[in-house]
């Protein structure tokens, strides 16, 4: 498992290779590099050479191999997760958790050492044939050449009790006290420590909200749309629209992402939203707004088409590292890898207007004329723009939050125990949920209504009702399934959706 861990001040540290000690001078960066590395590899093609990791970091000490296949190690040992047993070699991948290490050998075994007051460097005696491991705080997994997964170790939140009848994975990892799989199916199953929703595996694009329609992804990457259809904005194409990831709702117009990183677009083209730039691709999110459209490339960068009277188009230049997007009705937001917001477009109530200073931001959503923002903690959000309904206005109790979203007079906020919180204008029971509404995963919102999806994936909806888009298909389910795509998603936004 690699953590986000980085050695303050880049002390020297002591190396254990098994034969003698050195002084390594580390960047304080360089987990952080590595922890990103990783997650690109999960997004690669399954069928593509499978790419060992060479270095990893745990809680307070590092592990790396030589290309003769000896292990190295550096940092805490003071429970003997540094010193390597005697006689390890044929390493081709390594795993550090809290405290405790692991090593998978070329003949498919796997050697731990370390912590081990719960199991996790007890490797199970039967266990050969491992092509991947990864470590948590104190588990450990191991992924097997058929497909299967095992896990041993610390078991309190069941982050060791493997799913029943897991296969077609190829490939893991292990968070403090969770643990996912990815499927040769592009599909990621999750168990463990829920608390936060770290295992609520609902990706964002699969519910969309525009101002009369909505828009619903299924697991086999249909589109379902219902709702005002005056332009054509629920005339799903039935044709070259397969492999979609992810869906957004504009004003008038709706957008779909393919999982080979093309966009499609349908619906009132009077302002050209739905015009395509010419070569478009790379795309890892798409966001609609009234009248305008924007994609999310993998490379950061930000292509946006449509209405320009308000700026909507002029996307600040320079503009670079940014792991997501979204539209209001003028305006535009973009989340920067460094959880800073950048925004442009219309300014007539604000809503462009970031407050000075705003950081460690992990979702943002842009209202009509309001804009909004989580923080990484989900225990605060700030809001900014059209106020009179008090849309901007965040409770005091605001805490717990997973996601937000944003409509004209109202906001929403998901929080980590699967309810939801709403505040502003109540017109149309805007603010006024369905009675017994809980176990939610995801939320949208339209100008005038409201979209929540169950961890049963069975969709509600609520508020102004005049153009059918609350009335939810009667058959309608999304699954309970998370899709990575296979290719061109950048690392920031698979650690949001991986959040």
């Amino acid at each position: 498992m690699i953590r986000n861990t980085s050695l303050r001040g880049g002390p020297a540290a002591t190396v254990y290779t098994g034969c003698k000690s050195a002084k390594l001078k580390l960047s304080p960066h360089i987990f952080s590099i590595i922890f990103l590395a990783v997650f690109v590899g999960l997004a690669a093609d399954v069928g593509e050479a499978r790419q060992h990791v060479t270095v990893a970091g745990g809680g307070s000490h590092g592990l790396g191999i030589r290309v003769d296949g000896m292990v190295v190690a550096w940092g805490n040992d003071i429970y003997g997760q540094c010193k390597i047993p005697a006689g390890l070699g044929g390493v081709v991948e390594v795993a550090a958790g809290s405290s405790h290490s692991l090593a998978l050998k070329s003949d498919g075994t796997v050697v731990a050492w370390g912590y081990n007051p719960w199991g996790q460097c007890n490797v199970p005696g039967d266990l050969n044939g491992v092509v991947a491991v990864a470590a948590g705080e104190d588990h450990s997994i191991a992924l097997k050449s058929d497909g299967t997964v095992r896990a041993w170790g610390h078991n309190y939140h069941g982050e060791s009790t493997v799913p029943q009848g897991l296969n077609n994975v190829v490939a893991v990892t292990a968070g403090f006290s969770h643990s996912l799989a990815l499927k040769s199916d592009g599909t990621v199953v999750a168990w463990g420590h829920n608390y936060w929703g770290q295992c609520n595996l609902r990706p964002a694009g699969t519910l969309a909200g525009g101002w009369g329609h909505s828009l619903a992804l299924k697991p086999n990457g249909a589109v379902v749309a219902w709702g005002d259809n005056t332009y054509g904005q629920c005339n799903v194409p039935s044709t070259a629209l397969s492999g979609v990831v992810a869906v957004s709702a504009g004003g008038r117009h709706s957008l779909a992402l393919k999982s080979d990183g093309t966009v499609k677009a349908w619906g009132s083209h009077d302002e050209g939203q739905c015009s395509i730039p010419v070569g478009l691709n790379g795309a890892v999110a798409v966001a609609a707004g009234g009248y305008h459209s924007l994609a999310l490339k993998s490379d950061g960068t930000v292509v946006v088409w449509g209405d320009n009277t308000r700026g909507q188009r002029n996307v600040p230049a320079g503009l670079s590292d940014v792991i997501a997007v979204a539209a209001g009705a003028y305006h535009s937001l973009a989340l920067k890898s460094d959880l800073t917001v950048v925004a442009w477009g219309w300014n007539n109530q604000g809503q462009i207007t970031v407050p000075t200073g705003l950081w460690r931001v992990v979702a943002a959503a842009a209202g009509a004329f309001h804009s909004l923002v989580l923080y990484f903690d989900g225990y605060n959000a700030s809001a900014w723009g059209y106020n009179d309904d008090g849309q901007c206005s965040v409770p005091a109790s605001f805490s717990g939050a997973l996601a937000v979203a944003a409509g004209t007079y109202h906001s929403l906020a998901l929080k980590s125990n699967g309810t939801v919180t709403a505040w502003g204008g109540d017109y149309e029971g805007l603010c006024t949920f369905p009675a017994g509404l809980s176990d939610v995963t995801a939320v949208s919102s339209g100008l005038y209504h409201s979209l929540a999806v169950k961890s049963d994936g069975t969709v509600v909806a609520w508020g102004e009702d005049s153009d059918g888009k609350i009335d939810v298909p009667a058959s309608l389910n999304l699954g309970i399934r998370f899709r990575v795509p296979k290719k061109g998603i950048s690392p920031g936004v698979l650690l949001l959706l991986l959040n």
